[in-house]
């Protein structure tokens, strides 16, 4: 497997001209997973005896040693696109990996104002001139009608 890794790497390096740091990205993800694979099985693992299941397991241990979302899904593309080299290579009559889906990502929820802030901002353009008021007007609609700033700068009178 390792001889694969290195032909892989050799590759992304001279055909597909990848920066050294997406080389050395690969590199350490392949060769953790190698060593992962060599500590879970016996003997010398062969590229067409992997199966989904054995890098599924891979991707759990992953998730158990506390590896951030976005670390197993870059570790697991690294795996896709190493099978589909093999693959084509013919160091490999499937691809275990294929079938791989990444973790979801989290989804971060908007800040929300609390209702004293609201409060405050509506108050701030001054009532007493007519831009302080065009101020008022467009922050109370865009605070009634939940708009965001770039659909309130597309309205368009008639």
């Amino acid at each position: 497997m390792r001889t694969a890794i290195t032909r892989f790497l050799q590759h992304m390096a001279t055909e597909r001209n990848a920066s050294e740091l997406t080389i050395k990205a690969y590199r350490e993800d392949l060769f953790a997973f190698a060593e992962w694979i060599g500590q879970t099985e016996a003997g010398r693992i062969q590229l067409d005896s992997l199966t989904p299941q054995q890098l599924r397991q891979f991707q759990a241990a992953l998730q158990q040693a506390g590896y951030a979302r976005t670390t197993i899904s870059r570790k697991l593309a690294s795996l896709r696109s190493f099978f589909k080299f093999a693959m084509r290579e013919g160091m490999a009559s499937s691809n275990p990996a294929k079938p791989l889906r990444n973790p979801r990502s989290n989804r971060k929820l908007p800040h929300v104002l609390t209702s004293d802030e609201v409060g405050r901002l509506l108050v701030a353009p001054p009532a007493i001139s007519e831009s302080g008021l065009r101020d008022r007007a467009i922050l109370e609609t865009m605070y009634s009608s939940g708009l965001r700033v770039s659909e309130l700068v597309g309205l368009r009178d008639g």
